[in-house]
């Protein structure tokens, strides 16, 4: 499933735990429904003449503040840079966990961590 939407600025929690996110803004087609979780993906941008593509780390679900969608939020494996304005096109290609609560910000930091890790190893094989 592709997704495209605009990034726009977030609550910037995932920058303080030293994860940054780009904050969609998107719609979906009719006959699109989103499982929330966390997935692992494809992230495609333009920059210029040219297309970039990179891997990434996509959370589904929590907030509601996009008109009653949930909330869609990709962190970007190996990039460092502002894209707020710029459209994204996100395809998710394997759903790795579901969403949870964690108890502390550490916990929640070292799943992050397994969670990055698990995309790798799963994109590595694609």
């Amino acid at each position: 499933m592709r997704i495209t939407g605009t990034v726009i600025e977030g609550k910037k929690e995932g920058r303080a735990l030293g994860y940054p996110t780009a904050n969609l803004q998107y719609a979906l087609d009719d006959n699109q429904e989103l499982a929330h979780g966390i997935y692992a993906g494809r992230v495609f941008w333009n920059e210029g003449s040219f297309e970039r593509v990179r891997d990434g780390a996509i959370v589904v679900g929590g907030d509601f503040e996009n008109g009653g969608l949930p909330k869609f939020e990709v962190f970007i494996l190996d990039f460092d840079g502002d894209l707020y304005g710029v459209e994204l096109t996100v395809e998710l290609l394997d759903k790795i966990r579901d969403m949870r609560k964690f108890e502390d910000q550490g916990e929640l930091i070292a799943q992050i961590k397994k969670d990055v890790d698990d995309i790798h190893a799963v994109l590595q094989k694609k």
